[in-house]
């Protein structure tokens, strides 16, 4: 059996508790991704998204809720969180965490 090779990637960004002071994830060639933090990024991580990696908008459900990463569970530390799908149509990435600012590590696949 033959595998698809993809392209992969690996970058680390800051995610602060505000998302001005967040540092911004390249989404461009990626199509999935996982999160990982070594410390505890609080109770809740909000996803902000941008097509110039300027104007950051946050990303909502259909109904309008906040889609949040880790929701219904509290991120913990040395844990790894799958990007949601709706997240890939979006160009660049920030992250913005309930607790100290902390530092990422993105796996992306394409």
């Amino acid at each position: 059996m033959a595998l698809i090779e993809r392209r992969d990637s690996v970058a680390t960004a800051v995610c602060a508790s505000a998302v001005a002071n967040s540092e911004s994830v390249d989404l461009r060639n990626a199509s999935s991704g996982i999160v990982m933090f070594t410390a505890d990024p609080g109770d809740a991580i909000d996803i902000f998204v941008s097509h110039d990696d300027s104007d950051f908008n946050q990303l909502v459900t259909s109904a309008g809720a906040a889609l949040q990463l880790g929701s219904g569970t509290a991120p913990v530390a040395n844990t790894a969180i799958p990007l949601p799908d709706e997240l890939f149509a979006a160009h660049f990435l920030r992250l913005e965490v309930s607790g100290s600012d902390v530092t990422g590590t993105f796996m992306l696949k394409g």
